[in-house]
């Protein structure tokens, strides 16, 4: 529900979103919902860590950028 308001709230202020970012547990009706009512993209998915250390920050930023001009 916070994932849907926040997208309303951008859209209404005409702020451009990229896409989204999902992370914690896969939760696969959630996020289908939540990218067909928002029309956003899923730019990636981080499964939930146990420790978040600059190589792992660094792993998915770089996933990150190879997609971000996918459609």
């Amino acid at each position: 529900n916070h994932t849907l308001l926040t997208a309303e709230v951008l859209k209404y202020h005409q702020i451009k979103v990229k896409g989204i970012i999902f992370n914690g547990d896969p939760n696969p009706a959630t996020e289908s919902i939540i990218l067909e009512k928002t029309g956003y993209r899923c730019l990636l998915r981080i499964p939930k860590l146990l420790e978040v250390t600059p190589e792992i920050v660094y792993q998915y930023s770089v996933r990150l950028f190879d997609h971000w001009n996918d459609n």
